[in-house]
């Protein structure tokens, strides 16, 4: 690996968050407390280890690194190596500011963090940047989508899309199309999702787990609303990596929401949004 420029993303985590605030503002007797807040505080313990022992980890190979907080504004575009330290949740904030950089994820507090993006955690991070140092680690990429709002490049999407009312207890009016055909339906919404993110929600309402590397996408309607003894015919499938899915709102106040809670933005009645493939992937490593 030549000389590269390297950002360290980090979380701050919800113990160091709300620690204070959550005891003194609820009205829970604190004792019953105990044992969520003895939790928070071990998975916090084991975050500020893991971040101390990455940017030690570093130093120790004369590796120099800038480091941000994931709140912060980030100038992503400076550097060619993006290391996340936190879980998914970090990887994808590092992943909507990344084009064509290579992001590394790291799990760090694997005890209670999933960390399915995350590719390495303390116990294996010293070996994969010797490995990338080395020139001897594969790198895979993980297909992104193409989100099109009223005809305007908006964003790329990691993980999912999920399409709804504002409110998600009133129900969702739109046109899907998907494959040339066209279908008006009611539902709590529609997920699209990559592979990478098939095993998440789109896979807790139903979907099936793609394996990572693959281009291609998945839609879901959730709880189609059948009306006037009505059949839908497009419920959900997967979409070849050229294929495409056109949603227009039939609802004044619809909402899309982007790998969760990192992005949202406003559909009116009549508006569309086209998902498509993208054409920068996240690059990232193979453990």
């Amino acid at each position: 690996m030549k000389s590269r420029r390297i950002l360290l993303l980090y979380k701050k985590t919800v113990y160091s968050r709300y620690k204070n605030q959550h005891v003194m503002n609820s009205s829970v007797d604190p004792r019953l407390l105990k044992d969520q807040l003895r939790r928070l505080q071990n998975a916090h313990d084991e975050h500020t280890a893991t971040l101390k022992y990455v940017k030690e980890a570093l130093r120790q190979r004369g590796l120099s690194f800038d480091e941000y907080y994931r709140g912060g504004k980030i100038p992503f575009a400076d550097y060619d190596i993006i290391i996340s330290v936190g879980g998914d949740g970090t990887f994808l904030k590092a992943a909507a500011g990344t084009t064509r950089q290579l992001l590394i994820g790291v799990n760090s507090a694997p005890s209670t963090s999933v960390g399915r993006l995350c590719v390495t955690r303390q116990e294996t991070f010293a070996s994969i940047v010797d490995r990338l140092l080395d020139n001897d680690i594969q790198e895979v990429c993980w297909q992104r989508l193409a989100l099109t709002v009223c005809g305007q490049p908006v964003c790329e999407v990691m993980n999912d899309v999920l399409f709804a009312h504002e409110n998600p207890a009133v129900i969702s009016r739109y046109l899907l199309t998907v494959g040339g055909e066209i279908e008006e339906q009611r539902s709590s919404g529609v997920w699209a999702a990559t592979a990478i993110g098939s095993t998440g929600a789109i896979g807790s309402a139903g979907g099936a787990a793609l394996e990572p590397e693959s281009s291609d996408i998945q839609y879901l309607p959730r709880e189609l609303y059948s009306v006037f003894g009505r059949l839908y015919q497009l419920r959900g499938g997967v979409l070849g990596s050229r294929q495409k899915l056109v949603l227009h709102s039939l609802m004044p106040k619809g909402r899309l929401f982007v790998d969760g809670g990192n992005q949202t933005l406003s559909l009116t009645y009549g508006q569309s949004c086209e998902i498509t493939r993208s054409r920068n992937p996240i690059r990232t490593l193979k453990p």
